[in-house]
C-alpha cells in the first residue's frame, strides 16, 4: 500500500468523463463501515445494523456489495485497467495485504477474507470485461444459473442453502479445511456485483445526457431487484452463502443508490452534499485497513466515553455514540488527506 499525491478521484485528468455519483457509492460504503465497526460496545444496534444469523437481508449486508459495485464503477475510467499486468499486481497487493491484516491482527494465516475476496472477484469482473458485451450479459446469467445448479447438485439434504453441508461449505471445506464467508465460491460469484458496477460506469462514459444516465441506470436496478425477489421463491437471500437471489438484490440496490446519488448531482446540479462522501471513498482501502487493525489490537475497549455514560444513557445511546464518534474521526482524516491529494493506492 502506498500514499500518493494524485489528482482527486473526480478530477478531470482521469480517463472520460465521470459524474460525482459514482465516488459518493463508495463513499457510502465506507460510511457503513465505519458506523457498524467501531471499537465500542455494538450490541445495542438495531437488528437492520445487524447481520441476520443465516437467511434475510439487513441494511448492513448492502454495504459490501455497494463497495464492489464501486470496485468495478472505477474500471472504465482507469488507465491501469487496460493492461492485464496491472491488474493482476492490483489484485495480488489485495491479496496479500488481506493476508497480512489476518496475520497482524488473529495471529494467523488466512487465505479467505474481506481484501482477498474483493480481489478475486475483481480479477474475474475484469476477465469477463474483455469479452464481447453480450458474452458478458451470457456470463452473468450463466453464472447465477451455474452456481444455482452447484447448490443443489451438492445438497447433503433437502435443502441446498442450510447452514450445514452443500455447495459452499464442501468447496471451502476442501480449500481450507472449512465453511468460510469469504469463501472461493462466494467471491466468484460476487464478481457478478462488480461486473454490473462497470456497466454502470460505462454507461456514464456513454451517455452524455444525465436524465437518459439516470434513467437506464433506475430500469436497471428496478429489473435486478424484481429478478432478484421473484427468485426468492426458491433461492433465499443470503451473504454468507453469497446467493444468487442476494447477487440480484444487492447489485439492484447498488444501482439504485447510484441513480438516485446521479440525480441529485447531475439532474439537479447539486454536488455539495456528495464532498463528505468523496473524501471519505477516495481513501477506501486505507480506511478499513485502519478499522480492522483497531478491531484487532483494542476489540473489547470501553473506555472513559463508554464509563462516563453507562449510568447516564442506555446501550443504544452509547453504542450510536461510538459509532457517529468513528465516523467523524475517520471522516476527518479522510478530508485531510483528500486536500491534500494523497490518496492510499494498491
Amino acid at each position: 500500500m502506498t500514499a500518493t499525491a494524485t489528482p482527486a478521484p473526480s478530477a478531470p485528468a482521469e480517463v472520460g468523463r465521470r459524474v460525482v455519483a459514482l465516488d459518493a457509492v463508495r463513499g457510502l460504503a465506507v460510511v457503513v463501515l465505519l458506523t457498524a465497526m467501531h471499537p465500542g460496545p455494538r450490541e445495542a444496534f438495531p437488528y437492520h445494523y445487524r447481520h441476520p444469523e443465516w437467511h434475510g437481508l439487513s441494511f448492513i449486508d448492502l454495504f459490501f456489495p455497494v463497495f464492489l459495485f464501486a470496485v468495478g464503477a472505477s474500471i472504465p475510467f482507469s488507465s491501469r485497467g487496460e493492461r492485464a499486468g496491472a491488474v493482476a499486481w492490483r489484485a495480488a497487493k489485495l491479496f496479500l495485504v488481506g493476508v497480512g491484516l489476518a496475520l497482524v491482527t488473529k495471529r494467523e494465516l488466512r487465505v479467505a477474507g474481506v481484501l482477498q475476496h474483493i480481489a478475486f472477484a475483481y480479477l474475474l469482473a475484469w476477465l469477463v470485461l474483455r469479452l464481447p458485451r453480450w458474452a458478458q450479459a451470457a456470463v452473468f446469467a450463466g453464472g447465477l444459473l451455474a452456481t444455482w445448479a452447484a447448490f443443489v447438485a451438492f445438497a447433503d439434504g433437502p435443502d441446498p442453502w442450510a447452514m450445514t453441508g452443500g455447495y459452499a461449505h464442501e468447496v471451502n471445506g476442501w480449500l481450507f479445511g472449512a465453511f468460510r464467508t469469504e469463501g472461493i465460491p462466494q467471491s466468484a460469484l460476487s464478481a457478478l456485483n462488480v461486473l454490473v458496477g462497470a456497466w454502470c460506469g460505462q454507461l456514464v462514459r456513454r451517455v452524455d445526457d444525465p436524465r437518459t444516465m439516470v434513467r437506464r441506470a433506475a430500469a436497471g436496478a428496478a429489473v435486478l431487484v424484481v429478478a432478484g425477489l421473484a427468485l426468492t421463491e426458491w433461492v433465499p437471500l443470503n451473504k454468507k452463502l453469497w446467493t444468487p437471489s442476494y447477487v440480484l438484490v444487492t447489485a439492484g440496490a447498488s444501482v439504485a443508490v447510484f441513480a438516485a446519488f446521479a440525480w441529485l448531482s447531475e439532474v439537479r446540479g447539486r454536488r455539495a452534499w456528495a464532498q463528505p462522501l468523496v473524501e471519505l471513498g477516495s481513501n477506501a482501502i486505507g480506511v478499513y485497513v485502519a478499522v480492522i487493525l483497531a478491531l484487532g489490537f483494542v476489540p473489547e475497549a470501553r473506555g472513559p466515553l463508554d464509563r462516563a455514560l453507562e449510568d447516564l444513557a442506555p446501550p443504544a445511546v452509547i453504542t450510536w455514540t461510538w459509532a457517529v464518534a468513528w465516523l467523524l474521526l475517520g471522516w476527518l482524516v479522510c478530508r485531510w488527506l483528500y486536500r491534500r491529494r494523497l490518496f492510499l493506492k494498491l
